[in-house]
């Protein structure tokens, strides 16, 4: 798998480029069918009481790892969602197992841990399922992606390259392959940040380690990779509109992004399951958000070599979502009137 190979090429003078990815391009829209999905009705579960403002759900095992922060804790850990029980996880600090800014989790099926990256640290951290307690941590100092998974010993993420968007990293964070172009992109050039910001993503690997998937916030590019072997290869590539951001460089460096009219919210979560990638699509313009138009959030099944397999359409206000093992339940994260709450839909 990737991060056995690139393991063995740290050190090594020669460089290995991640070429042959195929440059098959489906560019039939899952969503063409999208007015026909079936719509799911949700049940607001009692584990909403035991939220204050909760931000992101992740499955693990028969449990939900929801972040919820609070004083002392970025996490809450329900390993029964039947019952109200729960472990406070990811202690907020500076010390050598706490955390200042968590962003990027993933359940990693082969060794069987939490994976949380402290983005302001630049710290992964690997936690028991069972209690949640960090038992391994590092300090990705040479890191430079701006979303980052862990791929065994070894990480994923995406961000402004030379070569490419997509990077894997080594066990420091330096990258050490860059892969991955994006389709129908908009700056040509030599400032690669533009194209990063202009096109940011949603990243998600599967739990056995094999499959690396990518979703454009503002665009519908949906793409996957084959990180098996010693190299990155393009499976499937889904794109029919590029992002309509705007993005303008400054003269002391930074970078200001408009968020114009007309960009369409696309892609906000990518939930990983051992056989299937579900995807969760918004739809609406900046301007039809703006305006408080309700949603109709589709969310759409596919198999970890990119195949559409089927799509729902839920007309809540969900933000995030996350799909159990058997399959048969998505739990989703809903803001309602009066507050956010977790509902089970059957699927």
């Amino acid at each position: 798998m990737l991060n056995i190979k690139l393991l063995g090429i740290i050190g090594l003078s020669a460089t290995i480029i991640f070429t042959g990815c195929t440059d098959d391009k489906n560019t039939a829209n899952p969503l063409d069918g999208r007015q026909s999905f079936p719509v799911l009705t949700g049940e607001t579960l009692p584990l909403s009481d035991s939220l204050l403002n909760p931000h992101t759900l992740f499955v693990i095992g028969d449990g939900l790892l929801i972040e919820d922060p609070e004083d002392s804790h970025f996490y809450k850990y329900f390993k029964d969602i039947n019952n109200s029980s729960m472990t406070l996880v990811a202690t907020k600090g500076m010390g050598p197992d706490e955390f200042i800014k968590p962003r990027n989790v993933r359940y990693d099926g082969v060794s069987d841990r939490i994976f949380i990256y402290d983005t302001s640290l630049k710290k992964g951290a690997y936690l028991s399922p069972i209690d949640g307690s960090v038992v391994e941590s590092c300090i990705l100092s040479d890191a430079v992606a701006r979303e980052i998974l862990t791929v065994g010993k070894c990480f994923i993420g995406n961000g402004a390259f030379e070569n490419g968007y997509f990077a894997a990293m080594d066990s420091t964070g330096k990258t050490k392959e860059v892969f991955g172009q994006i389709p129908l992109r908009k700056y040509e050039g030599e400032d690669h940040l533009l194209d990063y910001l202009c096109n940011q993503t949603q990243i998600a690997v599967s739990p056995d380690n094999t499959r690396f998937a990518a979703a454009g916030s503002f665009s519908d590019w949906l793409v996957f990779y084959d990180i098996s072997g010693d190299r990155p290869s393009k499976i499937r590539e889904y794109s029919t509109y590029p992002s309509a951001l705007e993005v303008k460089s400054k003269p002391n460096g930074s970078y200001s992004v408009d968020f114009r009219p007309e960009a369409i919210i696309s892609y906000r979560v990518l939930a990983p399951t051992d056989k299937y990638l579900y995807a969760m699509y918004d739809g609406r313009t900046n301007e039809e958000a703006d305006n408080k138009k309700e949603p109709d959030i589709a969310i759409l099944q596919f198999d970890w070599d990119g195949n559409f397999i089927k799509g729902v359409s839920i007309p809540e206000r969900v933000f995030y979502i996350a799909v159990d093992n058997d399959y048969s339940t998505l739990y989703a994260l809903v803001r309602t009137d009066e507050a956010k709450v977790l509902k089970a839909y059957s699927m």
